[in-house]
């Protein structure tokens, strides 16, 4: 389920990602995301009741594996 929150400071909505959503987003399992989270290679935030990702914290990563062309 995607969580929605207002940021107080950034009238913008941010969505959420719950790891399960997140790997089946990626088409990886979710014990690559924990790895990517262990590792430091993708940001999350720790709450109470599990592991939450923001979608631009995911866009970002996913900028950042792009492999440059070979011309």
């Amino acid at each position: 389920m995607n969580v929605r929150a207002t940021d107080s400071t950034d009238e913008k909505t941010q969505e959420f990602y719950t790891v399960k959503e997140l790997a089946s987003y990626l088409r990886v399992t979710p014990a690559t995301i924990y790895r990517y989270v262990e590792k430091r290679r993708i940001r999350v935030h720790r709450l109470p009741r599990g592991l939450r990702f923001r979608k631009t914290d995911i866009d970002e990563f996913l900028n950042s594996q792009i492999t440059p062309r070979i011309k």
